[in-house]
């Protein structure tokens, strides 16, 4: 039995109809030079099952502890069974893109259930008009909640429902599950007596701990704004159409690069980085739609950039969140091409050095509130929606996110059938109604976009708008 971190406890406390909080993946797969036939419903619960003791968390549920009071618990789920987490879906004819993308937008809208091992896994068929998949080609989508994995945990699961080669066998398990002993630990009064001790022992902790950095941020926000410090972002930045409370909704779309293309742009552009590179895209992104619909914005934009912070023996572990991250300009209020990519290399360098100085990384895990007591943080993240609380005090120093993750520069498979591509679908949260995700795989770099209907109701518009402002950088690059 092992307790929540506090960065976990956070995205729990955050679940509610408008938020729910689970990652999404879509993977789709080219059975055009597959050996085998193509499995069933129950062969492919037996593959699962034959390879997913490489995620122990994904046959594991939550145990709340009594009272609430303090933060819930993971404890091996004694009714767990594949075959409850596998949907198997088909697309009818024609079987294109668009039917694909609505299709997971309504995956994504649903909540998980939270008695339950937190995953759920859709195997979507029928795929015959999409670009690159041949005939017959199918989709992975998994979902999993945010506070069992981070972006790079992502990586974890694809690596579970994985092979390195079409007939490759799955490894055996070398450990053997534990067990839950919860049910022989003391009597109930006992139990309740000593969870509720720890659990105003880990909030006092916990809120001293977010004290202590308080007169750090605070000499840095005074810094900032007299501008003897430069952080890389605004503490101020103006408010779109996205920074208000999510709709239950979800839509979703992507945008597949050569990454060979994209690194041909940043090798022209001396010290940026690919992900200066995809950076500047969604801020031309952006420029180029709410330009479209009629809603310019007078200044720079702001982005948060998650990051995995796990290092040596840690980085073998994938499951639960160690996340950091900084906060940037994404410079939309520049039309420039290589003006904005040059801007937000430095926006990002900027952004680097105040992280470390400041010591963000040792930061991010209280700002989503997993250090409070379950009851007292679920209450506030309700009472702030209710209220609508983040729409009327504005964004601070963000309005949307951008999370990158680097994936396997080399083909997997699964069933026989390779994946040929790959996108990441992250949660909204309360007054930031757009994510992105970057991911790359095997010489291709995925930009997907993630909002509700409320706010953007036409996310394929916004694709070609990303698409157009990669265009326009790599035209003008090439003219250098």
């Amino acid at each position: 039995m092992m307790q929540l971190g506090i960065q976990d406890a956070g995205f729990l406390y955050h679940e509610t109809e408008n938020t729910p909080m689970h990652l999404c993946g879509m993977a789709l797969y080219d059975q055009g030079g597959c050996k085998k036939k193509r499995q069933s419903k129950d062969q492919i619960i037996h593959y699962i099952e034959e390879r997913i003791h490489h995620c122990p968390i994904m046959m594991q549920k939550l145990k709340m502890a009594p009272g609430d009071i303090e933060r819930p618990y993971w404890v091996q789920d004694r009714d767990f069974s594949v075959k409850n987490h596998i949907h198997h879906l088909g697309v009818p004819a024609p079987g294109n893109r668009q039917q694909l993308l609505d299709l997971i937008s309504r995956i994504m809208s649903s909540p998980l259930d939270m008695t339950r091992p937190l995953w759920e896994l859709y195997v979507i068929e029928g795929l015959n008009e999409i670009d690159g998949l041949g005939k017959n080609g199918f989709a992975l989508v998994t979902k999993v909640h945010h506070c069992c994995i981070d972006g790079s945990g992502g990586n974890n699961i694809m690596a579970a429902l994985s092979d390195l080669t079409p007939d490759a066998q799955p490894i055996p398990s070398i450990e053997t599950v534990q067990a839950d002993h919860l049910h022989k630990r003391t009597g109930p009064l006992q139990t309740a007596t000593g969870v509720y001790m720890r659990g105003l022992k880990n909030m006092y902790r916990g809120t001293l701990a977010t004290a202590q950095r308080l007169p750090t941020l605070t000499k840095a926000a005074v810094d900032l704004y007299r501008g003897d410090m430069e952080a890389g972002a605004n503490l101020s930045v103006p408010s779109t159409r996205f920074n208000n409370t999510p709709g239950r909704g979800r839509v979703f779309d992507y945008l597949s690069l050569d990454l060979s293309v994209v690194k041909g742009v940043k090798e022209a552009h001396s010290g940026t980085t690919v992900n200066d590179v995809m950076v500047s895209v969604i801020g031309g992104g952006l420029r180029h739609y709410l330009d479209a619909h009629g809603e310019s914005v007078q200044g720079c934009l702001g982005a948060t950039i998650p990051k995995d912070v796990r290092k040596g023996e840690e980085s073998k572990d994938k499951s639960g969140n160690k996340v950091g991250g900084m906060f940037i300009r994404i410079h939309n209020e520049l039309e420039d091409p290589i003006e904005r990519l040059q801007a937000v290399h430095t926006s990002v360098a900027q952004a680097s050095k105040f992280s470390q100085e400041v010591d963000l990384d040792s930061i991010f895990p209280y700002l989503m509130g997993g250090f409070l007591a379950p009851r007292v943080g679920k209450a506030i993240a309700r009472f702030s929606q209710k209220h609508q609380l983040m729409s009327r005090m504005g964004p601070t120093a963000v309005n949307i996110m951008i999370t990158n993750v680097v994936g396997p520069n080399f083909p997997l498979y699964h069933a026989g059938a390779e994946m040929v591509s790959c996108a990441g679908l992250p949660p909204l949260i309360d007054g930031m109604g757009i994510s992105h995700a970057v991911y790359s795989y095997n010489g291709t770099i995925t930009l997907s976009v993630t909002s509700c209907p409320q706010m953007m109701d036409d996310p394929e518009f916004y694709i070609e708008c990303c698409r157009r402002a990669f265009d326009e950088l790599k035209e003008t690059t090439d003219k250098m």
